[in-house]
């Protein structure tokens, strides 16, 4: 194996050539279907089984089951307990325990039931970062996988685009099978102010899903960067970006709009202003404004508005900041301070329980937060518990960037995005960026386990290999 410095290691795209890296154990056709049944998974994360049976999972659940089955038929399931533990794992699993201990104990100190699926939730979102890491191993894996993922997103793009356009029978369809209660209320209320949710369910998740999709694909095309053979490839990979992008616009989220545009930014610095990309941009930016143009502008002025849920000192921040500002104020805080170590319960903000202890501060539906939604539900145990999972996904990008390189720059943008967003929405537990964001870790475990393997002298273990036989943590 060719010596590599660390700072070749650190600044390439190909700081290992192909040839250091494992062959592949399944076929790119097989990495295409599995990855494909996952991404669909993903896309249909919103959408309810009222149109088959109100007995059975939603199609999002039952394509994961089908995808975890298809790979454990594949060579690459053979080499499942082979697998080592890495720091996600044990991060992920003591978080899963921590929940249910935090839940069960505040069900017997309230007096109500338990939350029978608080596990359930978590395990799903577990379970889809090991079909990567079976099947990904090496940077030619890695893109496959990335782009049939990716590409069941361009469907919820459409759907989006159609549902802001008011194409006929669209908003019927969403209404009936995807759940989503705030699309429902201004439905009802005879509101004009509808924004896209598609298949994800709220427009905000719709954004964050639809910004991890884009980082995704960001990353496909930067890992194909210079291969030649793969130019027509990256040129479909490219659109679909300009697809994602007008879709996010239909969100008429700033946020997540601010992030797509943060990840596309590095995106273009990775690999250079190219003809194409700077034709999709436009094209896309002229489509959204020509056809969105005005909805925008009525977004930025409800934003500059004070409303009667804003204190007039804080007028200058946008609406809906400062509305979440009164809230976190008067119900959120005092509600936590109340029962700061373990929380309340995870249900307790569906107000159709009848708890016999609840706080009385509590009339606003959601703690638009994602990080006062774990405390105040779960206590600061289970918040501090999901920091450290955070932390776990972080040293894998990091440990993965050393053989992927500036690769990975929109990973990085996208996990510092959203963990800003999640401060005024729940980005990493709602539907719609959780299996799009932890699928990516996942397809980036087996670099990061290799770059471990490089850093303890274990040079003869392949990518994805056997077990060094010593079961720690990795």
């Amino acid at each position: 194996m060719s010596s590599l410095k660390p700072a070749a290691i650190l600044d390439g795209l190909k700081a290992l050539p192909d040839e250091d890296m494992a062959p592949s154990v399944v076929s790119k056709g097989q990495i295409r279907v599995i990855a494909f049944l996952l991404g669909t998974s993903a896309a249909l994360v919103g959408v309810n089984s009222s149109f088959l049976s109100a007995d059975i999972p939603g199609p999002s659940i039952i394509l994961l089951v089908i995808a975890l089955i298809a790979v454990l038929l594949t060579p690459a399931g053979a080499t499942i307990l082979k697998q080592r533990l890495t720091i996600l794992d044990a991060a992920f699993i003591f978080y899963m325990l921590v929940r249910v201990l935090v839940e069960t104990y505040n069900s017997v100190q309230l007096d109500h039931p338990p939350y029978s699926q608080i596990l359930i939730g978590q395990l799903q979102i577990y379970l889809i970062t090991w079909p990567p890491r079976l099947l990904i191993k090496n940077r030619e894996d890695l893109g496959v996988f990335l782009r049939a993922f990716a590409w069941p997103a361009a469907f919820v793009a459409i759907l989006a685009l159609a549902q802001l356009l008011r194409v006929p029978g669209v908003q019927e369809w969403i209404l009936a099978n995807v759940r989503g209660d705030g699309l429902e209320a201004r439905v009802a209320e005879g509101r004009q102010d509808i924004r896209a949710t598609s298949t994800i369910g709220h427009w905000t998740y719709l954004g964050g899903y639809l910004s991890c999709v884009t980082a995704m694909v960001a990353v496909e095309i930067l890992s194909q960067k210079n291969r030649t053979r793969a130019r027509a490839m990256t040129a479909g990979s490219i659109v679909l970006i300009g697809l994602l992008l007008v879709g996010q616009v239909t969100t008429l989220t700033f946020a997540t709009i601010a992030l797509a545009g943060a990840i596309l930014a590095v995106t273009i610095l990775r690999m250079g202003v190219r003809p194409l990309v700077v034709l999709v941009i436009l094209i896309s930016g002229a489509v959204a404004w020509a056809v969105f143009g005005q909805q925008v502008q009525e977004r930025i002025d409800y934003q500059s508005a004070t409303s009667t849920y804003n204190d007039p000192s804080l007028a200058w921040l946008p609406s809906t900041v400062a509305y979440r500002l009164r809230i976190w104020e008067s119900e959120t805080f005092p509600s936590i301070f109340q029962r700061p170590i373990t929380g309340w319960g995870t249900q307790l903000y569906d107000f159709t329980l009848t708890w016999p202890a609840r706080p009385s501060y509590l009339a606003w539906l959601s703690p638009e937060s994602q990080w006062l939604s774990l405390w105040i539900t779960g206590g600061i145990i289970s918040l501090g518990v999901f920091v450290l999972v955070l932390i776990a996904a972080l040293v894998t990008i990091l440990r993965a960037r050393r053989v992927l390189g500036k690769t990975l720059d929109p990973v990085i943008v996208l996990f510092i995005g959203l963990l800003i967003i999640s401060c005024i929405s729940s980005q990493f537990s709602a539907p719609g960026s959780p299996y799009v964001f932890w699928a990516l870790i996942g397809s980036l475990i087996p670099f990061a386990q290799h770059t471990r393997d490089r850093k303890n002298g274990t040079e003869a273990i392949r990518l994805g290999g056997a077990t060094t036989g010593r079961g720690s943590l990795r």
